[in-house]
C-alpha cells in the first residue's frame, strides 16, 4: 500500500501564483464510499490512471495503476455526474513542489494548493509561503471527492492563511489565541477556567514570540496535563470573533490546531472543569467557539 502525505490550502483570488509548467486535468469518480474509500480515474498530461484512496485528512492509503488511452475512455462514462475540470500548475518550492489547482466550469472561482511530504515530520515542519490562504486540509468539503459533486464552490472560513508558525499581526483590540481541536466520538473536548461559567475550546494567548506550535504545546501541557506531539499538530481554521467577557469591540482570533497527545487529560492549573461537548452544547461556549461548532457540525464531524 502507498501512502499519501499531502497538506491542502485555499489561495486566495489577490494572490498572485508563482511561474510554473501548466497542464489541464479531468478525474471522475466510479466509486465514493463512507471513512474516505474512493476509486478515482484521472487524464493529466496525456496521461491516464485509476487511483484508489483509503482515509481522509492529511495521511491516506493510496494505491495506483496506470490506464490506456482505451481503457479509460471505456471507464469515463461512468463517472458522469462526478466529474472535476480544472488546470493544474506545479510551483518549485523549496525541496517541495506545489500544486496549483484552478477550477471551472461550476466550480469556477476555486483555486487550491497541494503540497506532498515524504514524512508526517516533514509536513508538520512545513511553513506554507505568503501566498497561500487558509489550511483546509482536515474540511472534508474541500477534498476532491466532495468538489466532485458540488453545485458550487465551498465557502472558506475566515482565516489568516498561516501555519503552526506564525502570529497573527498586532491589531488593537485583537486578543490573539492558539486552540486544540480534540474530538473523540462526535464529542469535542472543552474546558472552563476557575471562577467562569463559560467552557472554552483548550489554548490560550501566546507569551512573547513564541509561534503557534510553542504556544499551543505549553498551554495545553498547563491546562490539561497531557503533551502534544508536534509532528501531528495540523492547522485546522482560524476564526474571529466578539470576544467573550471583554470591552465592546475587542475581537479574538483563534486559530485552531488538531493534534495527537501523551498523557491523562487532567484539568490542572487555572482549569476547573473539562467536559466532552455535542453540537447540543454550543451556546455554552463563546462566540468564537460557536463558529468552530457550526463548521464542525455542518462538516458531519460533531454530532
Amino acid at each position: 500500500m502507498g501512502v499519501e502525505i499531502e497538506r491542502k490550502f485555499l489561495v486566495p483570488d489577490d494572490e498572485t501564483v508563482p511561474d510554473g509548467r501548466e497542464f489541464d486535468v479531468r478525474q471522475g469518480y466510479l466509486a465514493i464510499g463512507p471513512e474516505g474509500t474512493e476509486a478515482r480515474l484521472r487524464r493529466q498530461d496525456g496521461a491516464h490512471s485509476l487511483t484508489a484512496k483509503r482515509g481522509a485528512g492529511q495521511v491516506r492509503g493510496e494505491w495506483e495503476t496506470p490506464l490506456s488511452a482505451e481503457q479509460f475512455a471505456v471507464l469515463w462514462p461512468a463517472t458522469d455526474g462526478t466529474r472535476i475540470h480544472k488546470t493544474r500548475r506545479i510551483v518549485p518550492l523549496g525541496p517541495h513542489e506545489a500544486a496549483v489547482d484552478t477550477f471551472h466550469g461550476r466550480l469556477a472561482g476555486l483555486r487550491t494548493v497541494e503540497v506532498e511530504f515524504a514524512d508526517r515530520r516533514s509536513a508538520a515542519a512545513f511553513t506554507p509561503p505568503p501566498w497561500f490562504g487558509p489550511e483546509v486540509t482536515d474540511r472534508p468539503a474541500f477534498g476532491n471527492r466532495s468538489l466532485a459533486t458540488a453545485t458550487e464552490p465551498p465557502r472558506p472560513r475566515y482565516a489568516v492563511g498561516r501555519g503552526a508558525t506564525g502570529a497573527e499581526p498586532a491589531t488593537p483590540g485583537l486578543i490573539d489565541t492558539v486552540a486544540w481541536v480534540r474530538l473523540e466520538g462526535g464529542r469535542i473536548l472543552c474546558a472552563r477556567p476557575r471562577g467562569k461559567d463559560a467552557f472554552y475550546i483548550p489554548g490560550g494567548k501566546r507569551e512573547g514570540t513564541e509561534t503557534d506550535l510553542q504556544t499551543l504545546i505549553r498551554e495545553v501541557a498547563e491546562e490539561l496535563s497531557v503533551t502534544l506531539l508536534p509532528d501531528t499538530v495540523t492547522h485546522v481554521d482560524t476564526y474571529r470573533a466578539e470576544a467573550h467577557a471583554q470591552a465592546p469591540g475587542t475581537l479574538v482570533s483563534m486559530a485552531c490546531y488538531t493534534a495527537d497527545y501523551t498523557g491523562t487529560l487532567t484539568a490542572s492549573s487555572e482549569i476547573e472543569e473539562v467536559a466532552w461537548f455535542s453540537y447540543a452544547d454550543r451556546d455554552r461556549v463563546p462566540p468564537v467557539d460557536q463558529d468552530l461548532f457550526d463548521d464542525l457540525h455542518r462538516d458531519g464531524l460533531l454530532r
